[in-house]
């Protein structure tokens, strides 16, 4: 599921659909499991994009409920995530091998590289947020993976370089569910809100 302002996407296993103030306004039936959905509007076109992850090592780019392009990864697909900074907007997608990727939506070709490597056999990525926890006027990327570690990278994807780095990390010692950055329990205080796979909550 992703909101947007009146837009409301919703995936179940092989059907997308796109609602806006709550009537449907399209559908797409998938012959591949879809695991994720994100959308956006494109920053040259302005037209209201979407795209939907898929087991089969494919993300498909959907206009008015249309696959428009399908790209291609290395390895399925888990999550997609929107990383804002500034002014710029990068489309993020987690695998089921533990690597972060970058789509090169702008182009419309492929994937653009790879971030996180999985040089440590990290386990499958299960969330993703982006948040300014330390305060350094840009946002970091949090992830959380199905063995329980949650990790926080420092990004800089301005220029055309990708430059990341790793500052935090924490095991919680069970699948991580879902994660969400914010002030939450004492004002000015940045934290990470986690659930896990047994119902705790974490922060």
């Amino acid at each position: 599921m992703f909101v947007m302002d009146n837009d409301l996407f919703l995936c179940g296993k092989h059907i997308y659909t796109h609602y806006r103030d709550c009537r449907e306004v399209g559908s797409y039936l998938c012959g591949d499991k879809i695991v994720d959905v994100v959308a956006f509007y494109s920053t040259k076109s302005r037209r209201l994009m979407s795209i939907i992850a898929c087991e089969g090592r494919m993300c498909r780019i959907l206009e008015h409920a249309r696959v428009t392009c399908s790209l291609e990864v290395d390895t399925s697909p888990t999550i997609l995530h929107l990383h804002e900074d500034d002014d710029s907007r990068s489309v993020l997608f987690g695998t089921i091998d533990g690597r972060v990727g970058i789509l090169n939506v702008g182009n419309l070709q492929a994937f653009k590289g790879w971030l996180i490597s999985n040089e440590n056999n990290s386990s499958s990525i299960n969330c993703m947020d982006s948040y300014d926890l330390n305060g350094s006027d840009t946002n970091q990327l949090i992830i959380g993976r199905q063995d329980g570690m949650i990790e926080v990278y420092q990004l800089s994807l301005n220029l055309n370089v990708e430059v990341i780095q790793k500052i935090f990390s924490f095991d919680c010692n069970e699948r991580v569910t879902a994660l969400k950055c914010g002030v939450i329990g004492e004002q000015g205080f940045n934290e990470i809100l986690v659930t896990s796979y047994t119902g705790r909550v974490l922060v």
